[in-house]
């Protein structure tokens, strides 16, 4: 089983992304006084979150269907997932 190197690198730069704006979000929450820009800090890394869902999202959207199967099985989700499941 191979991704796209495409896929893989937007699955790559989007966790770094979303590793890189929680700590900094949490750095900024704990080294600033409260105020009501700390409630709009706090729902940053939502975007880069989503964002990270998406690309593996399309990631798995690229495999055969049984590779998909099988990573959506074993993903801790497929619990979740698998009873709807065709």
């Amino acid at each position: 089983m191979e991704y796209p190197r495409g896929v893989l690198t937007w699955v790559i730069l989007a966790t770094i992304l979303f590793i890189g704006v929680l700590f900094g979000t949490v750095y900024l929450i704990d080294h600033s006084p409260p105020d009501y820009r700390m409630t709009v800090l706090a729902f940053a890394p939502v975007l880069p979150g989503l964002l990270l869902l998406s690309s593996m999202a399309h990631a798995l959207a690229r495999l055969d269907e049984l590779q998909r199967r099988i990573q959506v099985e074993v993903s801790p989700l497929g619990s979740v997932f698998q009873p709807w499941s065709p």
